[in-house]
């Protein structure tokens, strides 16, 4: 499951950037350098340097943890972005490009706060519709993006972009790796898809049958199956996921929270996000907060 999760990640990237015209490829980052990447250029003008890390020469892959995305210019002064990729025994890596940047002037047009928004803003677009792709639900392409376009434009200076463009690659990632229904069957597809839409409601296997016109029996055995756990522990994650985004961003009171996730019992509200978390949802709320919010 957490091979095929990673597969969407690259998958949502290699889409992203193909919109761009941007040519993407896995490699592993201490391997030999393959042709394909330059025609042979390379090959033919430095034949004795066959490696990926020397034709990098500011680049060491040693540095690129998980979580980082790198962007470095090889020898022929093209640039390129390379995103790890997690693996037990090697370092494999997708790597973007090659592409050429160009350095604007000091008083060109781009350096324009609203220039840039407007750059955001199209990135903004193309990330909903690489997500899309791998098939996220509306509901959370339509919540993501309008945050995004919100943020953008609450920008004040040139100087908050790049991490604005940073914080926007991390969420949609984040995004596609947690909530992308690609590669399950169109029935399960429809059964995830009911179940966020209907989070305050009744959610239990018999309501979700004969909403959804479903043997019961059929439905458990096929969710079981594809999803490796019962259709009502998949639930209950799915709360827990909405209930930890809400004591993320909103102050609300926990029995408020309780009640949005449609877990309105308090108490079985908290036992079952302290097995999901292994910590109450006070407790959760305390370690994000240092204690500073009013809601309990």
């Amino acid at each position: 499951m957490e091979r095929s999760r990673i597969d969407l990640v690259i998958d949502f990237a290699t889409q992203f950037f193909s919109e761009l015209r941007i040519a993407t490829r896995c490699a592993e980052l201490s391997g030999e350098w393959d042709d394909s990447f330059d025609l042979g250029l390379r090959k033919t003008i430095l034949s004795d340097q066959t490696y990926i890390d020397r034709t990098f020469p500011e680049f060491d892959p040693c540095n690129l943890s998980e979580n980082t995305i790198a962007l470095v210019q090889d020898l022929f002064r093209c640039y390129y972005v390379i995103i790890p990729i997690p693996a037990p025994e090697s370092s494999p890596g997708l790597f973007v490009g090659p592409f050429v940047l160009n350095q604007p002037t000091r008083n060109s047009a781009i350096d324009t706060l609203r220039d840039k928004k407007n750059y955001l803003i199209i990135i903004n677009t193309l990330f909903r519709k690489a997500a899309q792709r791998a098939q996220v639900h509306p509901v959370y392409l339509d919540e993501i993006s309008g945050k995004m376009a919100v943020r953008i434009e609450a920008l004040n200076s040139v100087s908050q972009v790049p991490a604005m463009q940073r914080e926007m690659i991390r969420r949609y990632c984040m995004l596609v790796r947690s909530n992308s229904t690609k590669g399950y069957s169109p029935v399960i597809q429809e059964v995830m898809n009911y179940i966020f839409v209907n989070l305050e409601d009744d959610l239990s296997l018999q309501r979700i049958a004969a909403e959804l016109t479903m043997n019961k029996s059929y439905l458990s055995t096929l969710f079981k199956k594809e999803m490796g756990m019962t259709l009502t522990d998949y639930v209950n994650r799915t709360r827990i996921k909405l209930a930890i985004y809400l004591l993320n961003t909103e102050n609300m009171p926990i029995q408020e929270i309780a009640q949005w996730c449609g877990i309105p019992n308090l108490s079985y509200f908290t036992r079952i996000f302290k097995k999901e978390t292994n910590m109450t949802p006070s407790q959760y709320r305390e370690m994000i907060t240092g204690g500073t919010r009013d809601g309990s």
